[in-house]
Order: C-alpha cells, then sequence, then structure tokens
C-alpha cells in the first residue's frame, strides 16, 4: 500500500499515547541497538514501541553518547522521513538539542 507520510506519523502518534500507560525505564544497550536498527530501517512502529516502554529519546545513543547523538539526530542523519517526524513531533524531544563537538542540531545535520 502506498500510505501517506502523514498518516504514518498520524499512526505512529496514536499508537504512542496508546501504550503509554506501560512506560518503563530501561537503558540497556541491547534495547538502544534495537532503537538504532528500527531508526536505521524507518520502522517507526518499533520506534513507537520503544517510545511507549519509556526509552529516553534525549539520551545519547550508544557508541555516538561522546558526540552527543540523540535519535533524533540519528534519524535525520539515517534519511528515515518517517522516524524523523515521529520524534520532532514528541513532545518529549528537544529539536535544538546540539552534538557535543560540532554543536549541531538536527535541523543542521537535515540541510547538510
Amino acid at each position: 500500500k502506498n500510505v501517506s507520510m502523514e498518516a504514518k506519523v498520524k499512526f505512529a502518534q496514536a499508537k504512542y499515547v496508546q501504550h503509554s500507560f506501560v512506560a518503563k525505564q530501561f537503558n540497556d544497550r541491547h534495547k538502544h541497538g534495537e532503537l538504532m536498527l528500527a531508526i536505521k530501517t524507518s520502522d517507526v512502529r518499533a520506534l513507537v514501541q520503544y517510545v511507549a516502554q519509556g526509552f529516553d529519546i534525549q539520551e545519547s545513543l550508544p557508541g555516538l553518547e561522546e558526540d552527543g547523538i540523540t535519535p533524533l539526530h540519528y534519524a535525520v542523519m539515517k534519511g528515515s522521513v518517517v522516524c524523523t517526524a515521529f520524534l520532532a513531533a514528541h513532545p518529549g524531544t528537544d529539536i535544538n538539542a546540539t552534538t557535543s563537538i560540532t554543536m549541531s542540531t538536527p535541523l543542521h545535520s537535515a540541510v547538510k
């Protein structure tokens, strides 16, 4: 099916709200790897599940923490439009977060 990006974002947001009651904290590296894979493959359903389970979307990603790369930075860098849209629309996302070394925001990465 050819589903519009807007429809995918609305689905992702609705799914997040539906599952937010199960929120719990977790920070293990395996889950970070799964989150990174979900973003890299534009699997917004998996991304929504990780956020609903309590993943801190402002936390730097493993292996990229010294650079301060957040999931939104990563989604932009990987070209995942649907994951970028979901993360940018999420109320817990700081769209002005900067990387540690280059002080780049996700917008800076998007226009490169």
